[in-house]
């Protein structure tokens, strides 16, 4: 199953330097039909009988959000890989470390680091 996680208007938006043809949420759901489709990590977290078939996330959102994602699914019980950068500041990134440091080694938590040249 896909669980997918999009911006929260019915049609999105960017800016002119983003992609623009982000679908909407009733085009991915035609897309998907009977996936479960969440407008915010909230959305998923919230429902029970979706959350407990999911085993783990990928979190590859604005590196902002990453920490503030990271524990809440930490603290959902999931198992987490995270594009990089982990955070976007030396504190966000021990409370995230200590807080996969507290989950493991029930859950595991990954940092994807792959350079691309």
């Amino acid at each position: 199953e896909i669980a997918a996680i999009v911006q929260r208007s019915e049609q999105p938006t960017a800016a002119p330097f983003l992609n623009t043809t982000l679908e909407s949420k009733t085009q991915l759901a035609q897309r998907y039909p009977g996936v479960p489709i969440f407008s915010s990590c909230e959305e998923l977290i919230a429902d029970a009988e979706v959350l407990a078939k999911v085993d783990g996330v990928i979190i590859c959102t604005a590196h902002a959000c990453h920490a503030d994602m990271g524990k809440k699914f930490l603290t959902a019980g999931k198992h987490i890989l995270m594009e990089k950068p982990m955070t976007v500041d030396v504190a966000e990134a021990r409370a995230l470390a200590a807080a996969a440091a507290a989950a493991a080694p029930e859950r595991q938590f990954f940092v994807n680091n792959t350079a691309n040249f």
